[in-house]
């Protein structure tokens, strides 16, 4: 199931309500999250944060995602996940110049709450490696996923939980018109490179993927 943006916003709203011991209880649905249901872009929003986060890491959060310059909306799954393959994705932001930001890996692990399977959002290898996030993420309703946030603090073994946040899936927009031939070649070209990455060994460097997508995505901004 996809979500309008409105629709988004009015769901978000309701799951703000929520403590986090309601959401511990959420995130023991223990549901997978597949990739057709996140393909594409999603809404998303911080529901609540560990209240023993330390100054600096509270700090880091509102500057990174919840500042005016920043202004986080969501995530965006580019390339498939399962349990055997590692998948790709950025978050999303509302800026026309830096409208997406911090790339991270999806995979499918066991979830250090539980040690149960859930997806998870790995940005030690692509992005923020200073506070070494992690996001595990279960599927909470059709449409709608659960995350929980961890950093990995050099001076402490354990895993470090951060907070909440919920996605949203959001219904495709459609591309007519004038602004469908401007788009057209990079959205094809775009596919002809999916396409020749299927080819690659799982550890290869997709980051000309990412910079594809932001070409893409500018060009859709600025039409």
């Amino acid at each position: 199931m996809r979500y309008s943006v409105q629709e988004a916003r009015v769901i978000i709203a309701q799951f703000k309500k929520n403590s986090i011991h309601e959401l511990d209880r959420l995130f023991n649905v223990e549901t997978l999250p597949i990739f057709n249901e996140l393909e594409g872009k999603t809404a998303g929003a911080i529901l609540a944060l560990n209240p023993k986060n330390p100054f600096w890491l509270q700090c880091i959060i509102h500057l990174t995602f919840l500042s005016p310059l920043a202004n986080w909306t969501g995530k965006k799954f580019l390339t498939p996940f399962s349990k055997d393959k590692k998948g790709y994705g950025i978050n999303l932001f509302k800026n026309k110049i830096l409208n997406q930001l911090f790339p991270f890996d999806t995979y499918i692990k066991n979830a250090y709450v539980d040690n149960i399977p859930c997806l998870a959002l790995d940005y030690r290898k692509r992005s923020l490696s200073f506070i070494g996030l992690v996001d595990d993420v279960r599927k909470i309703k059709d449409g709608l996923v659960l995350g929980q946030a961890y950093c990995q603090f050099p001076w402490k073994k354990q895993m470090w939980f951060v907070g909440y946040f919920i996605l949203c899936s959001l219904k495709k927009e459609k591309i007519s018109g004038e602004r469908n031939k401007k788009y057209s070649f990079w959205s094809a070209f775009l596919q002809i490179y999916q396409f020749f990455s299927l080819f690659l060994p799982t550890n290869s460097d997709k980051e000309p993927y990412l910079l594809l997508t932001y070409v893409i995505d500018y060009i859709d901004i600025s039409l």
